[in-house]
């Protein structure tokens, strides 16, 4: 499996006020790689407290530990409560399968591809 790779990009969003990044990760995000890419998906959030709306792109993960998982609650929290929103795209079978049984897509949008994700973020 490859190592765990992240890309964050900015794309526009509805309103001036409102901060739209699309949160690509890949490969293996595993005890190798999750605290380093943490890192920077915090940054991201520290930089824009408010209004920040996170699209997390996942379909070129093959594989993401329990951490991850917890990791992805805490950026949910945050992001939330400061007035943004999370959703996620792209999962593949066995990555949603995961998802779905922990109960994050309960928690935060699923969506299949980019486009129903941005609707929902923006809802």
């Amino acid at each position: 499996m490859e190592a765990g790779k992240l890309i964050i990009e900015d794309f526009e969003s509805p309103s001036a006020d409102k901060v739209a990044k699309l949160v690509r990760l890949e490969g293996s995000i595993d005890e190798n790689s999750v605290d380093k890419l943490s890192r920077e998906i915090y940054g991201a959030i520290s930089s824009n407290p408010k209004n920040l709306y996170l699209l997390f792109d996942l379909e070129k993960v093959e594989y993401l530990n329990s951490k991850t998982i917890g990791y992805l609650t805490d950026w949910h929290e945050k992001v939330i409560n400061g007035g943004g929103n999370l959703v996620i795209a792209k999962a593949g079978e066995n990555i949603m399968g995961i998802l779905e049984s922990v109960g994050i897509a309960e928690l935060m949008p699923v969506c299949k591809d980019l486009e129903e994700a941005k609707t929902k973020l923006f809802e």
